[in-house]
Formats: C-alpha cells, structure tokens, sequence
C-alpha cells in the first residue's frame, strides 16, 4: 500500500478527514468534491495572475486569473489550499488578505499535463 501523504490511496485523504491533516503534502485541490457539484466557500484572496490560452486562429493570447488561498465549504467538509479561478469584474478591488465568500461549480482541468481542480461558473460573491 503506498502510504505517501500526498497519494490518491491514503485514508488521510478522505473528506472526514480533511481538516486534521496538512495540506501542504498534496495537491489538495482535488479535495473540493465531485465535479458537477455546487459549493458555497470562504476564502481569502491571494493574487491576481494570467494563464497563457491559444484564441481562435491559433494565435496566443493571455486570460486574468484570480487566486484565493484557505478555501474551505461553508459546512466545513470541503477545502483547498488554493484555488485558481477566472477573473471577474467583482474581483475589481480586491487586496491580498481580503475574505469573501462564493458560490460555485466543480470542474475539473488540465495543465501541464495533471489534472487539476477549480469553481466554474461562480456566483454570489461578497467580501466578508
């Protein structure tokens, strides 16, 4: 049995226990849920960034990106070290540390060829 903290096999991992082990080990992103699934989360915002995309025509381009970091479910079952998602105009005013709160769905993605986790279609943003 491969007992790594950060392996997809370990009992660590599952969602009961969540909150009793450091995250720093694992990509723990993964730890949000089903994909498809809808989360209310608090989290404190990080940074903003950009993530290179490919436009219509092949021609690069770049898309604005936000990171919160401390995301955790409203009912406490659910959490991320970090979380990256695309910019919105609500984000307009954000400093690093600001808490908030949102709404949002499971997707999963690819980058760098691993397959990561973030919010899709996100509603209901408020700083706290």
């Amino acid at each position: 049995m491969d007992n790594r903290p950060w392996s997809e096999n370990n009992s660590l991992l599952s969602e009961s226990r969540l909150h009793s082990f450091d995250a720093q080990f694992y990509n723990s992103r993964r730890s949000l849920g089903k994909e498809g699934s809808f989360r209310n989360v608090n989290a404190v915002f990080s940074r903003a960034g950009t993530v290179q995309v490919i436009k219509k025509g092949g021609k690069p381009g770049f898309r604005k990106t936000a990171c919160f970091r401390d995301v955790e479910s409203t009912d406490r079952r659910f959490g991320a070290d970090h979380l990256w998602v695309d910019w919105l105009p609500e984000f307009d005013g954000l400093r690093s540390g600001d808490k908030v709160q949102f709404s949002g769905v499971v997707k999963t993605y690819s980058c760098k060829g691993r397959q990561n986790v973030t919010l899709d279609k996100i509603q209901n943003f408020k700083k706290v």
